[in-house]
């Protein structure tokens, strides 16, 4: 038998692709609803677990990860299922005990949700920005609030907390790169020589989630590969 260990949309992609590999995890990683695999990460989740490529499913509280076998722990039960070869796409949930730390690294996926009170227009589409705050805007998601945007930023442990990165921020910052693209506030009638009146760009942000990302890379070993290593 040959194990994937995780449920990220990698794993699942793969353990979809063959037919000798199943899955097991303990948490899975699930992408936020705006995120362009979202949708087929459900639909790989459901189609494997109903064809039983997924085994125990959601029961599992955690695997330790062994040289020639993982030990699952179900509540009070443990049960050690032996392989060939493991890939391991996350590491959540998971005690290596059969290799050594490379490194681990603490990410914070952060979405903004903004109301865009004043604006000349709505933005459509998306945006992807070469930087970790603000890394992407979706525009006019909703047909029933088109002014509403999400923002995403991508920030370690220490930037979390920084006023710099805070909702007010993403606010300021997002304005600039609205008035960038060529958009102002709302419109407020006209000049004496009939050109039209814009009032200033005004946003809010109303709430803000965070997804925390923790992933320890070990070093691979004979029948072991770390796929998180390059996620």
């Amino acid at each position: 038998m040959n194990l994937a260990l995780g449920c990220t949309y990698d794993s699942l992609s793969f353990v979809d692709s063959r037919d000798d590999y199943l899955l097991i995890y303990s948490e899975p990683s699930i992408p936020y609803y705006l995120e362009d695999e979202y949708q087929e990460y459900v639909s790989l989740l459901f189609n494997l677990s109903l064809s039983g490529k997924i085994i125990f499913n959601s029961k599992v509280n955690s695997i330790t990860l062994n040289d020639e076998s993982a030990d699952v722990f179900l509540g009070s039960q443990k049960r050690n299922i032996p392989f060939e070869n493991c890939r391991v796409y996350s590491t959540k949930g998971v005690n290596v005990t059969c290799s050594d730390l490379v490194s681990c690294r603490d990410q914070y996926y952060v979405y903004d949700e903004v109301d865009m009170i004043s604006i000349s227009d709505v933005p459509t589409g998306d945006i992807h920005r070469d930087s970790n705050f603000i890394n992407r805007v979706w525009f006019n998601i909703s047909a029933k609030h088109p002014k509403l945007a999400v923002s995403k930023s991508i920030l370690g442990a220490e930037e979390k907390d920084k006023i710099e990165y805070s909702d007010t921020y993403v606010k300021f910052k997002l304005m600039s790169i609205l008035a960038d693209m060529g958009f102002s506030g709302r419109k407020n009638g006209f000049d004496n020589h009939g050109n039209q009146l814009y009032l200033g760009l005004d946003l809010n942000c109303t709430s803000r989630h965070i997804h925390f990302v923790s992933e320890c890379v070990y070093e691979d070993t004979r029948g072991i590969v770390f796929c998180n290593a390059q996620q």
